[in-house]
């Protein structure tokens, strides 16, 4: 039996944190609190957009992880139970707190169609398709394969990036087109190993770091253009998108970065531990109310704090917002196990797959 790779595991912990990050300082009110044009300011700048690269490592761990994978009904609908698990649950606990009106109440029974959680429903596009990409992409020779990420790249990053009104339907990233693309990239690591030009470690986390400087430097450009030259007031995010083309860079070189990393023995169940349930920490913090009703503007106030006081501060909100995901998580295993439904799930899934699969 082959070896788990623990650093794809803590790369689903890493970039679960990132995840939660981004939207403490976001949604959390921290980005809208601070400029650009101050040494703090552009801490937290540097900060989004390092943490910007997650869901490209997300989408970048499912390819180089499925790609030796078949197509299971069981793993879909598990997916789906846990989302409704939390949909639903989260409804439940935020409701009596909040006058929520009945189409918000309809709208957590059923999120894929209202738009509840985006990355769900891209990822469910992108499975279905799994079958299809994996074996399309194992009978191209590998200099075709390569030749199509390249073309692939300038289209859906350099040209989506800077074409009007969006063009190519990637939507920055937040779209199925790029998650399917960001697999496919996966899944070559997978297939041809690391490329000979990044072998070394230490270059990779080179990479990782100097390209958020270069897309900071971006982002400050845009705003003082459009400052200068438009009379335009507070700052500009256009440059954050999963897509764009050094947070393209930086996604890559950290994922090769993670996927060498070696961990002794005894921090293996740790590991799996949180990257089993890493998902449900983005199921428990983007829930439409609790993201819209209850975490906006939560953390204002830590814009007032000293810089390291302030980074802090985030990577502690980070890592609270993730365990408490977890652990909910566990208990939702938890009375899974306790009432035998997983049991009763098995005979459902065997039934379906035997009958129409």
């Amino acid at each position: 039996m082959k070896e788990k790779n623990y650093g794809v595991e803590f790369g689903r912990i890493l970039s679960m944190l990132m995840i939660m990050g981004l939207h403490v300082l976001g949604q959390g009110g921290v980005l809208g609190e601070l400029g650009y044009n101050s040494l703090k300011g552009q801490a937290v700048v540097y900060l989004e957009y390092l943490c910007v690269v997650s869901v490209n490592i997300f989408a970048l761990i499912s390819g180089f992880v499925a790609i030796n994978s078949q197509f299971k009904l069981r793993r879909l609908i598990g997916l789906w139970l846990q989302m409704m698990f939390f949909s639903v649950g989260m409804m439940l606990i935020i409701g009596p707190l909040y006058q929520i009106s009945f189409d918000q109440v309809i709208e957590s029974f059923f999120p894929t169609i209202h738009h509840g959680y985006w990355y769900f429903n891209a990822y469910l596009i992108l499975y279905v398709f799994t079958p299809i990409l994996n074996k399309g992409m194992k009978a191209l020779r590998k200099k075709e394969l390569f030749q199509l990420l390249v073309i692939a790249f300038f289209v859906l990053s350099i040209v989506s990036s800077f074409a009007e009104k969006d063009a190519m339907y990637v939507e920055g990233g937040y779209s199925p087109i790029w998650l399917i693309y960001m697999y496919v990239v996966g899944a070559y690591i997978k297939i041809h190993g690391i490329p000979n030009l990044v072998r070394k470690r230490k270059w990779l986390l080179s990479i990782y770091f100097l390209f958020g400087m270069l897309t900071v430097v971006a982002h400050d450009l845009r705003n003082l253009y459009l400052v200068y030259f438009d009379g335009f007031e507070g700052q500009d995010w256009w440059v954050r998108r999963y897509s764009f083309p050094t947070i393209f860079i930086m996604s890559v070189a950290l994922f090769l970065y993670l996927i060498s990393m070696k961990f002794p023995k005894r921090m293996h169940k740790i590991i799996g531990f949180f990257s089993t349930s890493a998902l449900a920490a983005y199921l428990f913090q983007t829930h439409p109310l609790f993201y819209n009703l209850v975490l906006p503007g939560m953390f204002t106030k830590i814009a007032d704090w000293t810089s390291l006081l302030l980074l802090g501060s985030v990577l502690l909100l980070s890592v609270f917002f993730f365990v408490a995901g977890v652990l909910l998580d566990k208990l939702r295993l938890w009375f899974v196990q306790r009432l035998k439904l997983d049991r009763m799930m098995d005979s459902v899934y065997a039934y379906i797959e035997r009958k129409f699969i």
